[in-house]
């Protein structure tokens, strides 16, 4: 009897165990959809990264992409890791993949799996899944905000198990992927192990402070080349003598993108979130509650993470945007974990992420519906389709219209495509007498104003134009004969 009671047990984990493979695999396999098709936003950041990729294939570069504060570079990390794709291809649906895709899908249920210790085996599954399930939309985006939720994940891991080292190193790579987010999270690990010093814990903060430092080679290299310019724009900025305004959201803006990431991830309104909140408080201080070491060293770390955070969101001028948030989503993750392990209510968990899951594979099952969006990357591969389709082998012009001045997607697009598979690059001025402008959905005065700008009407004369089914539009130039 007791063997095969010791039989159904570790049938029950095996059963459970490919359950959970199976369900990450359909939600992989409709990312993958997405990525392989192309339904995959593309714009600004990410081509301006792709480019500045392949030029770091040509000289290792020790910067990354611009902040949102002139004169300040991002740590080198996110070009570095684009640009070993770029090794073997340069089309963005398989950089997108095995930069993004295939390590969230890989290493998040991995992370959590290991973690079962703390939230329970079940639990753990739920919380992978209902992750996936809440953002997938990070996961098939080529833009290194998106990758902060996996690197913290993997450094609540690494402090929780005292891997203190690799603990700094993942702190100051995560600086290199989402600065405002990054930021709240290396003060909150540097206040971590140095209040770990009262302990007696200095040489774990001697580890970690050596893993962040290395991280900062680059830097500190560039800086001694460059005059320590970036330094001075750092002092600068945040002293206010640099006369760039960083204007953040107001505190009432701040606390409703927080209330907004809580709604996202629970898929709840505001007011069944504040009855729940409430409900648990009253359920974890009605219980006894046993904490183990690792479980403490976390709940610390977690009380230093949302320190730092009313810290850098509340009392500096950070945040702005609404990526700087991205990584929160992952501390609410966690804390869910652990109330739902210390009320006993593991199981409702369990049920909401089921009832989710249900939900999402209706809509999973059924084609992209965002096949027409403007940002996507199949829709702008086919506005560079038609010009190849009209033009053929003939050189060439081609101006691109943004609101933003840069247009760094067709600039990749077209140094891609055009040497890729159609052996045809856009050439300068003096070569040719064609030329295309392309437009996004916009007014016509703007459309008019950019043509005359580019392709003068006294000079220039149009000789066709296509509106594809995305909105965006193209129209054919040359120059009048006389």
């Amino acid at each position: 009897t007791f063997r095969k009671s010791r039989r159904n047990q570790k049938m029950a984990k095996h059963t459970l165990t490919i359950i959970w493979v199976a369900l990450l695999t359909f939600l992989f396999l409709a990312a993958f959809r997405s990525v392989a098709g192309g339904y995959i936003p593309f714009w600004y950041d990410p081509a301006r990264d792709l480019l500045q990729a392949l030029d770091n294939l040509k000289k290792l570069t020790l910067i990354g992409p611009p902040t949102g504060i002139p004169g300040i570079f991002y740590l080198p990390y996110w070009t570095w890791f684009l640009s070993l794709p770029l090794l073997f291809t340069r089309d963005p649906r398989w950089i997108t993949l095995f930069t993004t895709t295939l390590p969230y899908y890989l290493l998040l249920p991995l992370v959590f799996y290991l973690l079962r210790n703390i939230f329970g085996k079940i639990t753990s599954m739920a919380l992978c899944l209902l992750f996936f399930l809440s953002y997938e939309n990070l996961t098939v985006q080529l833009w290194s905000p998106n990758l902060q939720p996996l690197l913290l994940l993997g450094l609540i891991f690494l402090i929780v198990t005292k891997r203190n080292f690799l603990a700094g190193l993942t702190v100051g790579i995560s600086i290199g992927f989402n600065m405002a987010f990054g930021i709240v999270v290396t003060v909150a690990t540097v206040l971590f192990y140095f209040l770990g010093i009262l302990k007696k814990s200095f040489q774990d903060f001697l580890f970690a402070m050596t893993g962040l430092g290395l991280t900062l080679i680059p830097y500190f290299v560039f800086e001694l080349r460059h005059g320590f310019n970036q330094t001075k724009m750092y002092i600068n900025s945040f002293s206010g003598h640099s006369g760039v305004i960083l204007a953040g959201l107001t505190r009432e803006e701040i606390l409703n993108h927080i209330i907004i990431v809580h709604q996202q991830l629970l898929h709840l309104t505001a007011p069944i979130l504040i009855i729940l909140a409430l409900f648990l408080i009253f359920r974890l201080l009605t219980q006894k509650i046993a904490v183990s070491a690792p479980e403490k060293r976390l709940i610390f770390f977690l009380i230093c993470c949302f320190i730092s955070l009313g810290y850098v969101f509340f009392v500096s001028r950070n945040p702005k945007w609404d990526y700087h948030f991205i990584g929160l989503e992952v501390l609410i993750l966690v804390v869910l974990g652990l109330v739902a392990k210390y009320t006993r209510l593991g199981w409702l968990l369990i049920l909401w992420t089921s009832v989710l899951f249900i939900a999402h594979a209706f809509i999973i099952i059924n084609p992209p519906h965002y096949k027409l969006e403007q940002n996507n990357l199949v829709e702008k591969e086919k506005v560079v389709a038609k010009i190849y389709a009209d033009t053929g082998v003939n050189p060439f012009i081609v101006y691109a219209y943004s609101p933003a001045i840069y247009t760094y997607d067709f600039d990749y697009l077209f140094a891609w495509l055009g040497k890729d598979k159609y052996r045809n690059v856009p050439v300068t001025q003096d070569k040719t007498n064609v030329v295309y402008l392309i437009f996004p959905p916009t007014k016509q005065a703007v459309i008019q104003d950019f043509i005359n700008y580019k392709t003068p009407n006294e000079k220039y004369t149009t000789v066709n134009m296509w509106t594809l089914a995305d909105g965006s539009i193209i129209v054919k130039r040359e120059i009048e004969d006389k």
